[in-house]
């Protein structure tokens, strides 16, 4: 009879249990979070060793008590234990009430998994490839595009990587506003007052630059082909709305 842990040998992560029967044994353990973590990685990848051998049942039980107290194993995330040990068998044997009720509940939790971080596909302009990041890198990185960018948007009203967040952030027709940008040579007419609200800053932009281009006025559009092509310095000085 004796004490031993097991070790996953691809988390680090252990167990600490008692054994009554032979040493020959392959027995690794019988702890619930054990068993799962068996199940998910196999059993060549644990390895058992023995802290401690024991004469008698009693002896072996205090023990396994002895050692999961001395590792702090069940408060320890480095553990898979949830129980201090002793008698063995149902997690919950002897444990009743609140005990019992606080027990389950920090089984729940130590099974859900690790929050993942909100990620996004992006293309980065500085290599030309695609790739999974988290969205807060994204927005804090201005060589970062949307997956599926055309281009940049420039306008006197923000850099925008998306004719989208273009037209949701101006309050103006999408289709409207990625012309000006990319047809920017054209003049600026009476015809483009109509429909337009007259209260915004937008309608007194254009109203008070009728006769010039949109280009004259802060309208731009450079494709991707072409941003592909400039340095981390022009990147940063973008200021890109995302």
């Amino acid at each position: 009879m004796f004490v031993y842990m097991t070790t996953c040998l691809i988390t680090g992560k252990k167990y600490i249990g008692k054994y009554e029967g032979k040493e020959t044994d392959k027995y690794l353990g019988s702890g619930k979070l054990l068993r799962r973590a068996i199940k998910k990685y196999g059993e060549s990848n644990f390895q058992r060793t023995i802290l401690e051998r024991y004469q008698t049942v009693s002896e072996v039980r205090s023990g396994e008590i002895y050692w999961i107290a001395k590792f702090n194993a069940v408060e320890s995330d480095e553990f898979y234990n949830i129980a201090e040990g002793g008698e063995g068998g149902n997690t919950y044997a002897g444990i009743r009430g609140l005990d019992r009720i606080q027990l389950i509940e920090k089984l729940k939790q130590r099974n859900k998994p690790a929050p993942r971080p909100n990620m996004t596909v992006a293309l980065n302009l500085l290599t030309n490839v695609k790739q999974s990041i988290s969205t807060d890198i994204f927005n804090q990185t201005s060589y970062y595009v949307g997956q599926q960018c055309s281009g940049i948007y420039i306008t006197p009203y923000g850099t925008f990587s998306s004719s989208l967040t273009m037209s949701k952030t101006i309050g103006i027709d999408i289709t409207s506003l990625a012309n000006k940008c990319k047809y920017n040579t054209k003049r600026i007419r009476k015809s483009h007052l109509q429909s337009l609200d007259q209260s915004t800053a937008y309608y007194a932009d254009i109203k008070n630059n009728i006769g010039k281009t949109f280009n004259d006025i802060g309208y731009n559009f450079i494709p991707i082909s072409e941003i592909l092509k400039k340095d981390l310095e022009f990147y940063k000085q973008l200021n890109i709305i995302k």
